[in-house]
C-alpha cells in the first residue's frame, strides 16, 4: 500500500521517486511552480519571494537553464531530479529517502547531486539511499546494508567502502 505524500511530510520523511518525470515532478509547471508544490500556499500571492527562493534554488544547484520560467517537462534528466532534490530539502526533512537519485544523470549533475545530500546530511538529515550503482556508495554513504534474498545479510561501515569489497559482496 503506498502511503500519502502528506502524511510522510507530516512526519519529516521526504521521498525523491527514480521516475523524476512522472512521480516527481509536473512536466508543464515550470521550475518555479514545481519547487512549491508542496508547500504552496506559503507562496500565495508572494511573486518577489517565490521568485527569489527559485532563483536560490537555481544557483544553488546548478539548475539549467536558470529560467525560473522554464518547463520542467523540457528540462534534461538531471535538472529535474535537481528541480526535485531542491523541493524536497526547502522542507528540511527529517530523514530523505532517495531511491536511485542519479540514474541516467550526467556526470555534471550527479556531483552536484552529491554534494547536495552531503550538505543535507551535514544538516542533520538521515539520508536513505537506494541504488544500484557501487560509486555512489562509496561517495556519499556512511554505512551500506547487503541484502540477499530480500532480507539485510551485512552491514558495511564506510572504511569498508571500496569498488572491490562491493563488488565480491555481489552488489
Amino acid at each position: 500500500k503506498r502511503l500519502n505524500p502528506r502524511i510522510t511530510l507530516e512526519f519529516g520523511i521526504a521521498y525523491l521517486p527514480a521516475d523524476r518525470l512522472h512521480e516527481g515532478g509536473i512536466r508543464v509547471f515550470d521550475i518555479q511552480d514545481n519547487l512549491i508544490l508542496t508547500n504552496f500556499y506559503e507562496f500565495w500571492h508572494k511573486v518577489k519571494s517565490k521568485r527569489a527562493m527559485a532563483q536560490l534554488a537555481i544557483n544553488y544547484l546548478n539548475i539549467k537553464p536558470n529560467n525560473y520560467r522554464a518547463l520542467f517537462g523540457n528540462l534534461s534528466g538531471g535538472n529535474q531530479q535537481k528541480v526535485i532534490l531542491a523541493r524536497l530539502l526547502r522542507l528540511r526533512p527529517k530523514v530523505l529517502l532517495l531511491a536511485d537519485p542519479t540514474y541516467g544523470v550526467d556526470p555534471a549533475a550527479r556531483q552536484v547531486i552529491f554534494q547536495a545530500v552531503r550538505d543535507a546530511k551535514k544538516y542533520g538529515i538521515s539520508v536513505l539511499l537506494t541504488t544500484t550503482e557501487p560509486e555512489q556508495m562509496i561517495d556519499i554513504c556512511d554505512r551500506v546494508a547487503v541484502i540477499n534474498s530480500g532480507k539485510i545479510s551485512e552491514f558495511l561501515s564506510s572504511n569498508e567502502l571500496t569498488i572491490d569489497i562491493l563488488m565480491a559482496k555481489g552488489i
